[in-house]
């Protein structure tokens, strides 16, 4: 379980990644929030296949259902530093560039809001899991943000 004290972000288990040094899956406690969409601040930490399923966001209702935001490379979620992110109306479905920096080298990073529209606003949350699928680009969440 994170704790918020010494966490500047939250990053999962990926391919890439010393085993067993970072977890599959992290549960976020809503406590029976409500909310009409959800905001995800989050990179991946490497490159991936476009299309690559590389994790997912689980949202689970204080009733026992569920909802999930698949997180595929190249439309939901991007490296910090691949260039290619751009504003592409398929990719706008589920957020868009939250910050964008160019480096003292040169190069360009930025950081993705990864948007969930709850299709039952009107349900408490009770919590949200971050799962990875272990591929080379493995999600990192820096913040979380709700709208009622």
């Amino acid at each position: 379980k994170p704790n918020a004290k010494n966490q500047a972000a939250l990053m999962l288990a990926g391919s890439l990644n010393p085993p067993g040094k970072y977890p599959e899956s992290v549960v976020l406690d809503l406590n029976g929030e409500k909310a009409s969409e959800l905001h995800f601040l989050m990179v991946s930490g490497f490159r991936e296949n476009d299309k690559t399923p590389i994790g997912s966001i689980l949202i689970n209702y204080q009733d026992g259902t569920s909802d999930i935001l698949k997180l595929v490379y190249g439309e939901t979620l991007w490296s910090f530093n691949d260039t290619r992110i751009a504003q592409k109306p398929e990719s706008l479905k589920t957020g868009r560039i939250a910050w964008k920096k160019k480096t003292p080298s040169g190069d360009y990073v930025s950081l993705r809001d990864v948007v969930w529209m709850n299709p039952q606003p009107e349900k408490k949350i009770r919590s949200v899991t971050i799962a990875s699928t272990h591929t080379v680009a493995n999600p990192i969440l820096l913040a979380i943000t709700g709208v009622r």
